[in-house]
């Protein structure tokens, strides 16, 4: 890090390039950090600009203090992260609650719960329904009976398209997680990939699950379900190249635990 310090000192058009684009960069790519951190990142990085212009002398001084206030912004974003591995029991039920991402369309046997059951010898209920948004995921928790159980919320993406604000977004979310959160039970969610400019879904999504003691999934999960070639028929809707994608990438996070 530090030689690429020194080299964006000593080519100061060149350093500006880099920094401002991969500022750019982490605001499109919604990098669910506090609005306050792009601001303070912002006004560091016009500060270095500035700074290498001007006194040649401490060009790599200002460089390694515009590192170190990036590397603190960018941990402070990912202090809480999803995470990349689950340790969870085998013999508990598990129920998933969804969209169509996961109800599938037609043959539900191929959707990515029942791969997933096969693959890993689980016992998994799908309640997800075509369209669900947050809201809609209240009843899908009431079919789930009492007792142990690991549920997998798979919602989200369907409020972002509908263009929910995030007050309402955090709403539902905080409404629908605080019904399934009980003693006995498991509750793991998708990391929803942002559109550009929307990290503040991103950020919501992660208070509110840190707040009721939710396990996120990697949000590289279902971004690559969507994103990669032939994993959708319609840039929306898996295919069974997706559907079976995304069963192994959650079957190769799935520790068995007690």
């Amino acid at each position: 890090m530090a030689g690429g310090a020194a080299l964006t000192a000593k080519h100061p058009r060149a350093g500006a390039g880099i920094v401002w684009s991969g500022m750019i960069l982490a605001v499109i790519s919604a990098v669910p950090i506090h609005p306050v951190g792009y601001v303070i990142l912002a006004l560091s990085t016009l500060a270095w600009q500035i700074g290498i212009e001007r006194r040649t002398a401490d060009r790599l001084k200002v460089t390694l203090a515009l590192v170190a206030v990036v590397t603190m912004i960018m941990a402070a974003g990912l202090a809480v992260r999803a995470d990349s591995r689950l340790k969870l029991p085998r013999d508990m039920t598990v129920f998933v609650i969804g969209d169509s991402l996961s109800a599938g369309l037609g043959d539900r046997g191929h959707a990515w719960p029942e791969l997933l059951a096969t693959r890993r010898q689980l016992k998994v209920s799908n309640l997800a329904r075509a369209g669900a948004r947050l809201a809609d995921g209240e009843s899908q928790g009431r079919a789930i009976p009492p007792g142990p159980a690991i549920v997998i919320i798979e919602l989200g993406g369907n409020d972002l398209l509908s263009a929910t604000t995030p007050p309402r977004f955090g709403a539902d979310l905080r409404f629908l997680i605080s019904g399934l959160v009980v003693e006995e039970r498991r509750i793991v969610m998708f990391e929803l990939p942002l559109p550009p400019f929307q990290n503040a879904f991103g950020r919501i999504q992660r208070e509110v699950c840190q707040q009721y003691g939710v396990t996120l999934l990697p949000r590289s999960l279902l971004a690559g379900a969507i994103a990669l070639p032939g994993h959708t028929s319609d840039g929306l809707h898996l295919t069974a190249q997706g559907h079976s994608w995304l069963a192994e990438g959650v079957s190769r996070i799935w520790l068995d635990g007690r």
